[in-house]
């Protein structure tokens, strides 16, 4: 056997095993993959066959491969110099920090053993492997290799209104999603009910999108959640735990892995929580 042939084939035998594909989409995948010149998992992910969540999963569960979110990493440029530019390019990998003699590479691939033996004679470290998304990858390619970053998308914004009704309640004003909030009537969610249904309900919505996207078998879910405020002012969270339950044939390290990517990357209401958030208040008085 070619040694690079298993290197090539080995995501794919992984993605079969664990049902995401077919033995005859590999095949086909394996065809492609002579025609477009490209890593096994761009090849799946050019045929549309599967997304890239879903061999985040894979290569998680089965090869105990950490994931990381790149674009969350303040990565030392300096890295540059430890990987030829044009190997790193062509292998869809990144150099990410470096302690000691050891260095740690986020591979689009990390099944690419032979990429990874190339890489540690090249540099002459011991390369530690963790994997990340393709595009997070690229992006990373261009901030540390200097090719500068990708064009400024203009930030989403949400803008909502709220008018006081009497006591201490609230509603949303005409023209808005419609909403009640009330820290003094039982049935009227308070605002930090609110907040809590607010996390449960991203990060289920986040679930179930991994999920379906990997075709897995979901037929059913409720979420719960119990949560501990601080006894003092502002009295808030000091502890949160959700449970998911699930009804379908899905498997419990992907069920903890769609959880975990929504609680890391997705989830925008829990990610909100953070202490780096902008925060600012104005305000107008009318006689």
């Amino acid at each position: 056997m070619d040694k690079h042939s298993l290197p090539r084939s080995r995501l794919g035998e992984i993605l079969v095993r664990n049902g995401s594909i077919t033995e005859a989409q590999l095949a086909l995948a394996l065809t492609e993959q002579a025609r477009l010149k490209l890593p096994i998992g761009q090849t799946l992910l050019a045929m549309r066959v599967v997304t890239d969540e879903v061999m985040r999963l894979a290569l998680g569960a089965q090869l105990n491969v950490p994931y990381i979110d790149l674009d969350r990493v303040v990565i030392d440029r300096s890295l540059a110099n430890r990987v030829d530019r044009d190997f790193a390019e062509r292998h869809l990998l990144m150099p990410v920090a470096q302690i000691g003699p050891t260095l740690t590479v986020a591979m689009d691939d990390p099944t690419a053993t032979s990429v990874v033996e190339e890489l540690a004679a090249a540099t002459g470290f011991t390369i530690n492997v963790v994997t990340s998304s393709g595009e997070a990858i690229r992006s990373a390619f261009r901030r540390v290799y200097a090719e500068g970053p990708a064009p400024a998308e203009k930030r989403p914004t949400v803008s909502l209104s709220l008018e006081w009704a009497g006591d201490l309640k609230f509603r949303s004003s005409p023209g808005q999603p419609a909403i009640e909030l009330d820290s003094s009537t039982p049935g009227v969610p308070s605002p930090p009910q609110a907040l809590a249904y607010a996390v449960m309900a991203c990060m289920a919505m986040d679930v179930v999108h991994v999920l379906k996207k990997g075709r897995h078998d979901l037929r059913a879910m409720t979420i719960t959640c119990e949560a501990e405020r601080a006894a003092e002012h502002p009295r808030r969270f000091v502890a949160m735990r959700l449970h998911f339950n699930l009804t379908g044939r899905v498997d419990d390290h992907v069920v903890s892995r769609a959880i975990e990517l929504s609680r890391t990357r997705y989830c925008s209401v829990w990610n909100s929580l953070r202490p780096d958030i902008v925060f600012e208040t104005t305000f107008t008085v009318h006689d």
